[in-house]
């Protein structure tokens, strides 16, 4: 079989979500098939993490605008190279090319729920064509059964049309010990401290404003903590005047970018990992979280019951900062017991998540004649 890949979430020189996905899922591919040939279509080049036998191809389509591309230039080369799957790996596909099985992952409808949450001209774009690309599909795939149930309810797809494989696990492994010394030096961190890892932007399912509210909430009792905000800066200028605005501004830390080694660390030494998250489609963070032996506070909305199992310590009310605070407080006061048992629950369940079995079976899929 001739199989083709919208392999654009490669692009990025630091993959994170989408790109971590879809680099798994080829990473596999290239240690597991040598019958099926995949070309791998993309409007800007990507560096390869590691040689790719032949019958993985990259095909570099120079082109501006990645939505455009797909749209309106690379059917003419599908048409041309007349592979027998072209695969979708994030939300969309290009028009329907007459031969081909279409297939799509759907990571979460986020663009359709709630727009606000998202750059407008994304949001847009997005809204546009995830409903036609749900439609045009031969086969969905979703990440998680909260992402099914959406597809089913929003968009009217018939459930027999849609495949629910899970995201992988954490791919992280604990190095060198918990080396505090290192982050303690870096970020001026002391311990305890509350940590969030991801994108950090304001107005988004994110929900890093109640993160602070919750952390100055805690502080006003008396409680002392730090907390550390670590990712990479997008759109935070309001997070960043909430931080300053604080009369507990010296405890919060924004990291900035942070590399593998640094965000085990941080992991390792951190009260719980905290995660309101107002939205998520499946929720990589809260299994690296349980994997390392972290305690995880989030959210009990869409997908993060299914990832978090009996293991994390859930919110009802993710916007609620009190209910936060008191969690938070809840994970400080834990004898050493209670603490064990939480570790265990999350790395026991985080063990119910791997990317080589997501991999084999959108491999599957892939391949299914």
């Amino acid at each position: 079989m001739k199989i083709g890949i919208d392999a654009r979430p490669l692009i990025s020189a630091a993959p994170r979500g989408i790109g971590v996905y879809l680099n798994k899922i080829v990473d596999y591919i290239n240690g597991h098939d040598r019958e099926n040939t995949y070309i791998l279509y993309t409007h800007k080049p990507f560096d390869v993490p590691r040689k790719y036998n032949k019958n993985l191809i990259i095909k570099v389509i120079p082109s501006k605008i990645g939505t455009i591309w797909l749209r309106l230039v690379l059917p003419k080369f599908l048409r041309k190279d007349k592979p027998d799957v072209f695969w979708g790996t994030s939300h969309m596909l290009p028009p329907k090319v007459k031969g081909i099985k279409y297939i799509v992952t759907f990571h979460d409808l986020g663009p359709l729920i709630c727009p606000k949450w998202y750059i407008w001209y994304n949001a847009l774009f997005n809204r546009l064509l995830m409903r036609k690309s749900a439609k045009s599909a031969d086969i969905i795939i979703s990440v998680s059964k909260s992402t099914k149930r959406e597809l089913i309810n929003r968009l009217k797809i018939d459930p027999s049309n849609i495949e629910c494989i899970y995201e992988g696990g954490a791919d992280l492994s604990d190095t060198n010990g918990k080396n505090f010394d290192i982050i303690n030096k870096k970020f001026g961190i002391s311990k305890p401290f509350f940590l969030y890892i991801g994108a950090i932007m304001s107005d988004t399912n994110k929900n890093i404003e109640t993160i602070i509210q919750s952390f100055e909430c805690l502080s006003s009792r008396g409680v002392y903590s730090e907390l550390v905000l670590a990712g990479k800066l997008q759109r935070g200028d309001k997070l960043i005047s909430m931080a300053e605005r604080s009369e507990y501004k010296y405890r919060i830390k924004f990291t900035g970018y942070i590399s593998d080694e640094e965000k085990i660390y941080l992991y390792q030494n951190a009260a719980a990992f905290v995660f309101p998250t107002l939205y998520e489609g499946f929720g990589i963070p809260v299994l690296e979280a349980m994997t390392i032996g972290t305690p995880v506070i989030c959210s009990s909305n869409s997908s993060l019951p299914e990832v978090g199992g009996n293991a994390a310590i859930y919110l009802e009310n993710e916007r609620n900062a009190e209910e936060l605070a008191d969690k938070m407080n809840m994970v400080l006061n834990f004898i050493q017991e209670e603490r064990e048992e939480t570790i265990n629950r999350g790395i026991e369940q985080a063990k119910n998540f791997s990317w080589e079995k997501c991999a084999q079976e959108t491999l599957n899929i892939l391949t299914k004649k």
